[in-house]
């Protein structure tokens, strides 16, 4: 924009000056008042008293002839009164010889502001920019306060233009200005805040992404037929036919750095791609649909690489006993009836059950839904995922009791070199160590041992990492093994070995297989995603899983058994005045409704509660290593 441009816009703001201030003066007069109504002290003005007076604008002070009395400034609520350079906050004793200013305390013209995200910067013009203010004529007096009249004041716009970018280019904006807007709040303010310059916001980049045109995840729905909900059919499976398009795979797409008004750069991050297989029964095209070439039930399986497949469904259109026998089959298992006594359904797919389940075994390699009750049975779903988290757990535990043996023991091992006691062998001393402080850790190695020895009977493979320390933690496995350890070494091996199998495992846990049923007792119930009871509860019955367990059920109650999660545990009603106790383990969070008595745990940190307690929540404090606990709303 150049000179005459400028000098235009001054022009025409001119022309329009007196009207916008003496309408804007009128809007804000009861905003900007200032306090005129001050009543004058009473005390009389002798004739050899001194006095203030202001006339014409200007502030007159003279000093008393003879015992008169020195005259009295008293302090404004909206101007600044300066006596010699000092503000005054106090009535102040003045003599003719003193210098006295004053201003309005909010007296700024404009204030310019940078957005929290630093992509913005606003200008907002004050009221002080089209207002100024005088002394108002007013008659001697003894002591004597300001009273101020608006006066109309003229923007000078190339001055303040000028303050304006004087502003902006100290506070190291380094994008364009936009000059037009400032002239334009200049000419017509609306003391609003303006944009006067921005920066170039990132356009984020877009992951790769799976849009499916079917439900993955169990539903239960509801349904009302004839005005009645009806409880029955409340298990809905997905089914495609030959041709159907199940998904559509869509493409990453790249964004674009930006920058700030500081000038800093703003990268964009890379996409991600998401990497996707097919079975047999799948077909991708090259635009990224996923086409079925069979009927069936559609899946998207995997973690860092997702399949698609087309599951079969077998049906039993009544029991599961004797007469059917026992269920194999790769693809989803539907039984309309019961599963009876000593029967056994193993499925690739999900298992629904509409009925009871009867002293038998289920195992899936996904989801399992029991529309009814689950009696002495072992219900285990994505068996594979099971059994890897309770691995990650316990050695999630063994690391922690490892991490601190090894430092008490590395203090033991300096005090024995101290006092020369050479006759002292490291296995002596690593066995005495345990039985008086580490008792929890032999248990602990066990557990580990016989869960490697389950997936083996099972014919499921253990990865070689953790086969290593499972041969490495041999040696703790009795007091002879132990006595014969020789070097220190082996204790920060296994500490190593656990952080990579602990690594090694996240990924593990991701892929959630889920179990749904109503009600248990006497049972046993893993899965490595979420489990949640719909019905009554559970008794004496243990439950493992590997993200959290959700009693759904206001009125569900826990009696007896174990209920333990990797992260955390939803209750409602938790133990008995008599009876068994049960045992809640998380590795997070315990959220109950109504505890009467239960051992909790978080972790590896256990804690007896005999009082009864309402609406809590138990957590683990790291600082401390304890249990704590908090109240919330019911």
């Amino acid at each position: 924009m150049d000179r005459n441009d400028l000098n235009r816009i001054i022009d025409q703001f001119q022309d329009n000056h007196k009207v916008m201030i003496g309408d804007y003066l009128e809007s804000v007069q009861k905003e900007l008042a200032i306090n005129n109504k001050f009543e004058q002290t009473t005390t009389e003005l002798n004739e050899d008293d001194g006095f203030i007076e202001s006339r014409g604008g200007e502030l007159f002070i003279r000093d008393p002839k003879n015992n008169g009395k020195q005259p009295v400034l008293i302090p404004h609520s909206s101007v600044k009164i300066f006596v010699n350079n000092r503000e005054i906050v106090k009535e102040t004793v003045v003599q003719e010889r003193d210098k006295v200013a004053w201003r309005p305390k909010d007296n700024s013209e404009f204030h310019i502001t940078i957005s929290k995200d630093k992509l913005k910067v606003f200008l907002q013009l004050h009221q002080s920019i089209i207002i100024s203010y005088r002394i108002k004529d007013k008659k001697r007096a003894l002591k004597f306060m300001f009273e101020l009249e608006q006066i109309e004041k003229k923007i000078d716009i190339e001055r303040v233009s000028s303050d304006i970018m004087d502003e902006i280019y100290k506070m190291g904006i380094k994008c364009d200005i936009n000059i037009t807007a400032i002239l334009n709040e200049l000419k017509s303010p609306t003391f609003q805040a303006v944009i006067v310059a921005e920066g170039i916001p990132i356009i984020e980049s877009r992951d790769g992404y799976i849009k499916t045109n079917f439900q993955n995840n169990i539903e239960v729905l509801f349904e009302e037929i004839k005005g009645k909900v009806d409880f029955k059919n409340r298990i809905k499976i997905p089914t495609v036919t030959a041709g159907d398009i199940i998904a559509q795979v869509h493409k990453p797409l790249e964004g674009r750095d930006g920058f700030n008004v500081l000038g800093k750069i703003l990268k964009s991050r890379p996409p991600k791609k998401v990497e996707v297989r097919t079975k047999n029964k799948v077909e991708i095209k090259d635009d990224g649909r996923v086409i079925a070439l069979q009927p069936g039930r559609p899946t998207l399986t995997g973690n860092s690489v997702k399949y698609f497949d087309i599951l079969q469904v077998h049906e039993v259109l009544g029991d599961v006993d004797i007469k059917t026998g026992n269920i194999m089959f790769n693809g989803d298992v539907i039984v309309y009836g019961h599963v009876k006594d000593n029967m056994r359904i193993d499925a690739m797919g999900n298992v629904y059950v509409k009925g009871n389940v009867y002293h038998s075994t289920i195992v899936s390699a996904q989801n399992i839904f029991i529309d009814g009750s689950v009696l002495y049975s072992n219900i285990f779903a994505g068996q594979h995922g099971v059994l890897l988290n309770q691995l990650y757990k316990i050695m999630q535990d063994l690391l922690f009791t490892f991490t601190s043996f090894s430092k008490v023991l590395d203090q033991i091992m300096v005090r024995i070199n101290q006092e020369n006691l050479a006759n002292i062998t490291l296995g002596k001393i690593i066995n005495t160590l345990i039985e008086q402080k580490f008792s929890e850790l032999i248990p602990m190695i066990k557990k580990l041992s016989d869960l490697v020895k389950e997936a083996r009977n099972i014919n499921i493979a253990i990865p070689a990492s953790i086969q290593i320390l499972y041969n490495m933690l041999k040696n703790f496995e009795n007091t002879n093994q132990i006595h014969q350890i020789k070097n220190i070494n082996i204790i920060e091996n296994i500490i190593f070995s656990l952080n990579d199998n602990i690594n090694q495992s996240e990924a593990s846990i991701l892929d959630n297989s889920e179990i749904h049923f109503k009600e248990a007792d006497g049972a046993e119930i893993k899965a490595n995603g979420c489990i949640k009871i719909h019905g009554r509860g559970t008794v004496n019955t243990k439950i493992f899983s590997g993200d959290k367990v959700i009693f759904a059920n206001k009125d569900s109650v826990i009696r007896g058994g174990k209920i333990d999660a990797v992260n955390t545990i939803k209750a409602n009603e938790v133990g008995a005045l008599t009876g068994a106790i049960p045992y809640l383990s998380a590795g997070k969070q315990i959220e109950i409704k109504k505890l009467n008595h239960a051992k909790i745990a978080i972790q590896n940190i256990s804690k007896d509660i005999f009082d009864p307690q309402e609406n809590i929540v138990y957590t683990l404090e790291h600082e401390t290593n304890s249990i704590i606990s908090y109240s919330t709303s019911s």
